[in-house]
Order: structure tokens, then C-alpha cells, then sequence
């Protein structure tokens, strides 16, 4: 479809039609206009978050950013009284106490 003919269906100026696409390309268009256009070439427009990982893996990956914060924590706290700890043992703190994060409600995960 060319532009003039996209600007007849929207009943707007060729020059419009343009800006629409280059708002678009740029990132910078409006969920408005995008519906309006859609309604427009007879089609629906939808709008999305698409996770990258199932939501299985999303919060094992969040259980164990907070293990390893909280484990690095005390690490840091030991290593300043000079009683440093191997990493195997950081690793087999993280591991578990993951482990105990997801044993219970995942939804304080999210909480700062």
C-alpha cells in the first residue's frame, strides 16, 4: 500500500501517513495512533509484554538474585572482621538458601 493510499484510508494528508511511520520507526508513536490505524486497515491492535523465560525460570533467577545478595551480605560483613569464607561455601549458601526462597511464596520476590 502506498503512502497516499494509506492516507485516503486514514483520512488524513500523505504527510501525516509519513510522520506516522517515522513516530514508529523511532520508537516514539502512540499506542493511540497505532489503535487508530489498526481500526482503520481493519485490523486489531495488541499490545504486549512477552517474557524472555518462562515464568519457572523467572523466579528461580529472582530467588537466586536475592540469595546472593543476602549471602554476599554477610560475606562482606565477615570479611571486614577477617573470617573470609571460600567461594564453594558462598556457592552452597546461595544454592540453598535459594532453594529455601522457593519453598515458600514466590511473591515477595518482587519486593525491594
Amino acid at each position: 500500500m502506498t503512502v497516499k493510499q494509506l492516507a485516503i484510508r486514514l483520512n488524513v494528508n500523505p504527510s501525516r501517513v509519513v510522520k506516522i511511520e517515522t513516530s514508529e520507526l523511532e520508537g516514539a508513536i502512540t499506542l493511540h495512533t497505532m489503535r487508530e490505524t489498526a481500526a482503520q486497515l481493519g485490523c486489531h491492535f495488541a499490545y504486549q509484554f512477552i517474557p524472555k523465560n518462562s515464568l519457572q525460570i523467572s523466579i528461580e533467577n529472582r530467588a537466586r538474585e536475592f540469595a546472593e545478595i543476602a549471602v554476599l551480605r554477610i560475606a562482606h560483613t565477615m570479611d571486614l572482621e577477617s573470617q573470609s569464607v571460600e567461594k564453594k561455601w558462598l556457592e552452597e549458601q546461595i544454592t540453598e538458601m535459594t532453594q529455601e526462597l522457593l519453598q515458600k511464596s514466590w511473591r515477595h520476590l518482587w519486593e525491594e
